[in-house]
């Protein structure tokens, strides 16, 4: 990870990024959206692994993640309309990769909750890029996130919603151990690699309980990305890699992640799906990550060599 950028957002906030180009004609442009409770740093290795390989990357810790939200106390939280700001500025970050590197192919990749952001991406915003990737995504039921939402309302209204909900964060992610033969640490469904579940333990900034305001945004517009999407704007046959570990709990073992791509498939996307197997939920951290790395550059210049053959 090289240089800083900066994105202005709307309420005078200024998220910082980065972003990692070791030649003046890139191959391709990545923009990548990380997950849930973690920062854009996490990703320095596949930054660095994709700019060696002629292509260009940004990325930045998103609104509620990152330094930035911890010096301002809001580290975990998101605020009413935070979630479409997010997404904002995730379409600031890729407009201003097209206009640094014009007539250059721009890719999106989104990890978990970043997948979400690039899968709300798509249905306004698919002109601006020439292909998606989702790393770590699933599918959850209307049941499921209006029940979430419920408690989130409820615990915004007793308390309120800067409320660090552990109760919300413990129905969200308290089961994702439960296939796992003697977990050593809440983690441990992150990845098979211990050293990476320890890094994220001991990083202040990953791992934290989010407030009952985030939990009501994102299930809130997890409802209308997964249920009630406008596809009007889609580019059609945009090429969408799906990738997760069969043991993802995020994906419900495969079952979500499958419901995904065939979704995607039926609306009209150029879907590949690769299920890793074995694998957890941070297949760019998993033990086998080079292999991961390989396929997901080899699908990019596999898009890059269709668009300019």
């Amino acid at each position: 990870m090289k240089t800083d950028y900066r994105i202005q957002c709307f309420d005078d906030v200024q998220l910082s990024g980065y972003r990692s180009c070791n030649v003046q004609s890139p191959k391709a442009i990545l923009v990548i959206a990380h997950g849930m409770a973690e920062t854009i740093e996490r990703y320095a290795p596949f930054f660095d692994f994709l700019a060696e390989n002629g292509l260009c990357v940004y990325g930045h810790s998103h609104r509620g993640h990152g330094t930035l939200a911890a010096s301002s106390n809001q580290l975990g939280h998101l605020s009413e309309g935070g979630w479409s700001r997010m997404r904002e500025e995730l379409k600031a970050a890729v407009l201003m990769a097209k206009e640094s590197y014009p007539d250059t192919p721009v890719f999106l990749l989104g990890h978990s909750m970043g997948s979400f952001l690039a899968r709300d991406f798509l249905i306004r915003d698919s002109a601006l890029i020439d292909g998606v990737i989702l790393s770590g995504t699933g599918f959850l039921s209307p049941q499921i996130l209006a029940f979430g939402s419920g408690i989130s309302k409820i615990e915004s209204a007793i308390f309120k919603p800067t409320h660090h909900s552990t109760l919300l964060t413990a129905l969200s992610f308290g089961t994702y151990n439960k296939k796992i033969d003697h977990p050593k640490t809440p983690f441990d469904w992150l990845s098979c690699d211990p050293e990476i579940v320890e890094n994220y333990i001991n990083d202040p900034l990953c791992g934290n309980v989010h407030t009952a305001g985030f939990y009501s945004e994102f299930f809130k517009n997890l409802n209308r990305i997964l249920h009630h999407p406008d596809y009007k704007m889609l580019k059609k046959e945009l090429p969408l890699l799906i990738f997760s570990g069969s043991q993802d709990p995020v994906g419900d073992y495969g079952k979500g992640v499958l419901l995904s791509e065939a979704h995607y498939a039926s609306i009209g996307l150029n879907t590949t799906l690769k299920l890793y197997e074995g694998g957890r939920h941070e297949m760019l951290n998993a033990p086998n990550r080079q292999e991961v790395y390989q396929d997901v550059f080899k699908w990019i210049e596999n898009q890059v060599i269709r668009i300019n053959p």
